[in-house]
């Protein structure tokens, strides 16, 4: 916010403040967020609403993710709403671009129609993201679609990656166990 410049006696007169359309774009796009973060059952006005009035903010990205997660998370999840959502983002901030490919993981799981694509998308964003705090979440994922899969080795590796990556995570155990799941699952009966 910019302080208007007073001319004259300042204690008879209030500071007001004046807004340029940036920072109004960036404070209603903020409440929106903060809406969506809570739930609240206005968040996807009003996150429509920012994208009808700042079509050209470079913050669009964000408001789309943010409507194709609460698209996901409705009960039942608009799973195609969702996509729509986020095949709409050209251009997006890295913030934006790093959640649109973790909800991609997510909603190619929950349509259940391809693990390999579930894998691909994984591993693209284990390989693009390594520092992210929703890595352990994508891992997890990995690991669990190879199990399914009955690939076992590759499943061994996922879930003994996450245990000695996170030892005192409070899932670390469930890892390691799976991880040894993993191992009895690749042996032959004869090896067992």
């Amino acid at each position: 916010l910019q302080v208007a410049e007073h001319d004259g006696d300042h204690a008879n007169r209030p500071l007001v403040a004046k807004t340029d359309g940036k920072t109004s774009a960036e404070l209603r796009l903020d409440a929106a967020l903060l809406q969506a973060a809570h739930q609240d059952p206005a968040a996807p006005e009003a996150l429509q609403s920012f994208l009808r009035d700042f079509p050209q903010n470079p913050r669009v990205s964000d408001a789309r993710v943010a409507l194709a997660e609460l698209a996901f998370h409705d009960a039942p999840p608009k799973i195609e709403q969702a996509r729509k959502y986020l095949d709409g983002i050209t251009n997006p901030t890295p913030a934006a671009a790093e959640r649109r490919d973790y909800l991609m993981i997510w909603l190619e799981d929950a349509a259940a129609a391809n693990d390999q694509q579930v894998i691909d998308l994984s591993k693209k964003y284990i390989r693009r993201y390594a520092n992210s705090k929703s890595i352990e979440d994508v891992r997890m994922k990995l690991a669990e679609v190879y199990y399914r899969r009955q690939d076992f080795p590759n499943a061994q590796t996922e879930f003994e990656l996450l245990a000695d990556q996170n030892p005192n995570a409070p899932w670390a155990e469930k890892a390691l166990y799976f991880a040894a799941e993993s191992a009895m699952g690749g042996m032959g009966s004869n090896s067992i």
